[in-house]
């Protein structure tokens, strides 16, 4: 059975029809942001490594198969939802074409006389995706609908995300894991606050930083339309450092300021 065929003059392979044997995957990248989409818009992207910085989730065995990392749906008043990429509706489409081409994908769908155009690439020189929608009405009537799109995040270790179905996003986990790849500052890190709390007092530590239990909540209410500004709280032993302190806190104070 044939499921496309390339088309030379533009340099693309057309796929046909959404039903093919295994997901059809284009490759869309720039200097360190990569992204990868099959011919119904499953797939993942990344940033640099695609195992320790995936940023849209894709679990290579899920059931049903290719669905995962981005989502598309569109709903008519008094008609069932649709997805103009086949999945993750499902539903069958008037007509299906996936064109990838040299660093980009467009689907060209439609349904009911709706016509949809998708377009993905990553720019040159740019760390995103770009997803671009076109809709047309080519049927003689007015058209009401709704279009939703979404994403689902792996956020940075991919095979945790694969493992460990319960994981729930820490942002206040990925601000640990930044700081224990730079080694020069000699961080140590502690389970609790008042382990940190007494290091500083003991004098067994400069200053602390702690992540409060609510850090990951307010960093993300922005999603919820209630913005509450996520805050890191700092401790240092003013004993201990006074010299620094005052160093720093001097309105006069410079790099060439003796401590």
């Amino acid at each position: 059975m044939q499921y496309g065929f390339f088309d030379d003059k533009r340099k693309e392979y057309v796929i046909e029809t959404p039903a093919t044997p295994m997901p059809w995957i284009n490759y869309l990248g720039s200097q360190e942001f990569f992204s990868l989409i099959s011919n119904t818009a499953g797939g993942y992207c990344f940033y640099r490594d695609a195992k320790l910085q995936r940023i849209l989730r894709y679990r290579y065995n899920n059931v049903p198969a290719d669905v995962g990392g981005r989502f598309f749906y569109i709903k008519e008043e008094d008609k069932a939802p649709w997805s103009p990429t086949f999945h993750p509706v499902d539903r069958s489409l008037d007509s299906y074409r996936c064109r990838h081409g040299m660093g980009y994908t467009v689907f060209e769908t439609e349904k009911d006389g709706l016509y949809a155009e998708l377009t993905f690439l990553v720019p040159i020189g740019e760390n995103c995706e770009v997803q671009r929608v076109r809709l047309t009405n080519r049927s003689a009537e007015t058209k009401r609908f709704r279009f939703t799109a979404a994403v689902e995040w792996c956020l940075w270790n991919t095979v945790d995300d694969a493992t460990n179905f319960q994981r729930n996003l820490n942002i206040g986990e990925l601000v640990l894991q930044g700081l224990e790849t730079n080694d020069q500052m000699g961080w140590v890190f502690v389970d609790d606050a008042q382990t940190a709390l007494d290091g500083v007092n003991a004098g067994d530590y400069y200053a602390a930083l702690i992540l409060p239990p609510e850090f990951t909540g307010d960093f993300v209410s922005i999603l919820e339309g209630d913005l509450r500004h996520p805050e890191i709280q700092y401790y240092e032993n003013e004993k201990k450092n006074a010299a620094i302190t005052r160093a720093f806190s001097s309105p006069k104070a410079s790099s060439n300021s003796p401590i």
